[in-house]
């Protein structure tokens, strides 16, 4: 479907909502997509697949990520994807409180990587606030150009919240980094933020200028698009 986000990437069957955008996913991540670029074959047909449960999804209440370009799940289990670049709060503890009061503040940096409506990722990412102080003077200070490819990420405790940021990088090269929180639920204080509890709304819908982007393409003479081999593995979650 080309370049889809959200709501607009629609999903084949029934089973478990419309679109990516749903919410009535049942235990997300429960369902493994795979797809074939031919129409009669399918190259794991008869193979045997399994599950592996990894990150923030695995453990502790209030379970929040922020990944990939970008994908957000905040502490209700609410998934949604960030579609506007520039500065944003993911964490706020105490919800509402300004900077110079926060007891935990994480914010990041999303940037269009190849040009006007392309994919964004998070190349920045700042941890402060008195817990982050606590820790380390000047809070914590992620970048895509510390290249943290090597050394294996470890999870930091704050208070209550436990946070780990890992690097990754695009099959074209891009880097950008990923963000995974747990035990949101145990802060002891209102969580405000794109994770917390705050309103997202306002950073699903895209930019006027590449609201219109996307367009199924005709591939075929006759006028008949081509359809899809498009698999499910349901796999069982411990």
């Amino acid at each position: 479907m080309g370049d889809c986000h959200g709501t607009s990437c629609q999903v084949l069957g029934s089973d478990h909502g419309s679109a990516w955008g749903s919410t009535d996913f049942g235990c997300w991540g429960s369902y493994a997509i795979y797809v074939s670029a031919a129409l009669s074959t399918f190259p794991c047909q008869g193979s045997t697949l399994s599950a592996q449960v990894s990150g923030a999804a695995a453990g502790g209440a209030g379970g929040a990520a922020a990944v990939g370009d970008p994908h957000l799940r905040n502490v209700h289990g609410e998934r949604f994807d960030l579609m506007k670049p520039g500065k944003h709060v993911l964490i706020n503890i105490p919800r509402g409180a300004g900077a110079e009061r926060a007891l935990l503040r994480v914010q990041a940096d999303a940037r269009q990587l190849g040009g006007q409506c392309a994919d964004m990722y998070f190349q920045e990412l700042n941890v402060t606030g008195s817990w982050a102080e606590a820790k380390q003077a000047g809070g914590y200070h992620f970048s895509v150009s510390q290249g943290g490819d090597v050394a294996t990420p470890e999870w930091v405790a704050f208070g209550k919240v436990v946070l780990k940021v890992v690097h990754g990088r695009t099959d074209s090269g891009l880097s950008y980094l990923n963000v995974y929180v747990k035990h949101l639920g145990r802060a002891g204080f209102a969580v405000g933020g794109l994770l917390g509890e705050d309103d997202h709304t306002g950073i699903v819908t895209p930019p006027e200028a590449c609201a219109n982007r996307l367009a199924l393409v005709d591939s075929t003479e006759g006028g008949q698009a081509a359809p899809s081999v498009l698999s499910v593995a349901e796999a069982s979650l411990a």
